[in-house]
């Protein structure tokens, strides 16, 4: 079961590490943004579609984290986060990124690498549209962000991943 604790343990290292984050995956995607768009717009629509992503993110290391720990995955723990962090607003966004991982999963549970670079694609063909994975002509080096979304994504599910560990760790040496 469940206890309150590791419910509020978990949900401080979502809101640590997501904000954490934030800064880092705004600097990488901006190069993909028109500059015509105003400075609050790529803020807003940035702020938007961050936060389901990185709920999917957290969701999916949660699911991992708790099914290496205990065999299967603590269902109550994930849908306690989810109806805190995913109100009605960011289900569909969230499920998109949900629906990404699993099919990813699904296809081949041991290329980690395959999920990070289908959620980075997927974030940034959302904020910026079709051509959000072509590197602009103008700037021979921007191929390298794609990349560097490819590591934030990593980055993020990373820390996320040892965060969780560490917080479920102690909540067990408390009982």
């Amino acid at each position: 079961m469940t206890t309150q604790q590791e419910i509020s343990a978990v949900q401080r290292v979502y809101d640590h590490f997501s904000k954490s984050r934030y800064k880092s995956f705004l600097k990488a995607s901006d190069f993909y943004v028109p500059f015509f768009f105003g400075k609050k717009k790529r803020m807003a629509e940035f702020s938007k579609e961050y936060a389901p992503f990185a709920a999917a993110c957290f969701t999916e290391t949660l699911r991992n984290q708790t099914a290496k720990d205990s065999g299967e995955p603590n269902e109550e723990l994930i849908s306690a986060f989810v109806n805190k962090y995913v109100p009605e607003a960011l289900k569909p966004a969230y499920d998109e990124y949900w629906t990404l991982i699993c099919t990813e999963v699904d296809k081949n549970p041991e290329d980690a690498r395959q999920i990070v670079s289908g959620l980075s694609t997927l974030f940034m063909y959302k904020l910026f549209g079709p051509n959000a994975e072509q590197p602009d002509p103008d700037i021979l080096n921007s191929h390298r962000h794609q990349v560097a979304m490819d590591f934030q994504v990593g980055s993020l599910m990373f820390e996320f991943t040892h965060g969780i560990k560490v917080v479920l760790e102690k909540e067990k040496k408390k009982k």
